[in-house]
């Protein structure tokens, strides 16, 4: 549940179409192969197979954050203006260099990055607005299969961060205590990322509000947000084995 109310700057502070955050540079397009679960739920769970291993980028420092994603988002609030939302996953590319870092400023530190990341978009008070922050988790070029989590801790407007079943990051101050949707799925900055197609992400699960314990998303709550494609790419959810493939021609 949301607690704050949002100033005239954060009604400015649009992120874009879907929850996922802009950047400053132009992008060539910034697509999305995602599969959205839609229903209150206090966190997401899922295994990305393979990892950053089945992303290529090139890391062109002259196109910001022009990375490749195979990410999960727990989203707080869908609305483009005022989007909130706390993502893990995998990446190649340009990443931004830690937490101290926002996007919106005019120059973000970055680092070439291949591995897990964190990120999150949430209202800040001190900025007035909502800032997108993130950072890199680990170490470099991790191999395998990798899980993340998502999840309400118990203390109200707090998170916690998971990545292979270690903790990875603490999250205060959210505004939240529940999420409205979880989204799985590929998101590429630059047509000239590629990827392997039939990648995908299982065990797919929502921590239920009810009794506090994780369950199998529901398929009939899943809808299709491919957007913004290139190369044809094109996301679906196979519920017998709870599975998002992603693919590309």
């Amino acid at each position: 549940m949301k607690y704050k109310i949002f100033s005239a700057l954060a009604a400015l502070a649009t992120l874009g179409w879907s929850i996922m955050p802009a950047v400053s540079a132009p992008l060539n397009p910034h697509a999305y192969g995602v599969q959205r679960f839609s229903g209150i739920n206090l966190g997401g769970n899922i295994r990305m197979v393979a990892g950053q291993s089945h992303l290529e980028n090139t890391c062109n420092t002259s196109t910001q954050n022009a990375s490749i994603n195979k990410v999960m988002w727990v989203a707080f609030d869908l609305n483009p203006s005022t989007a909130e939302w706390i993502e893990a996953g995998s990446k190649r590319g340009l990443q931004l260099q830690d937490l101290t870092v926002s996007s919106s400023d005019p120059n973000p530190a970055e680092i070439c990055w291949r591995g897990h990341y964190i990120g999150r978009a949430i209202f800040e008070w001190d900025q007035g607005m909502i800032v997108y922050r993130a950072t890199p988790y680990s170490t470099i070029d991790p191999v395998g299969n990798a899980t993340y989590q998502i999840k309400q801790s118990g203390i109200d407007y707090q998170w916690k961060v998971y990545v292979n079943g270690y903790q990875a990051l603490t999250i205060d101050n959210t505004g939240y205590n529940d999420a409205i949707a979880i989204e799985v799925g590929i998101e590429s900055k630059d047509n000239t990322n590629l990827f392997t197609s039939g990648t995908y992400a299982d065990l797919w699960q929502y921590l239920k509000p009810s009794n506090v314990s994780w369950a199998n998303v529901v398929s009939a709550a899943i809808s299709d947000q491919d957007r913004y494609i290139y190369r044809a790419i094109n996301s679906t959810y196979d519920a017998t084995n709870n599975r998002v493939t992603i693919t590309h021609n």
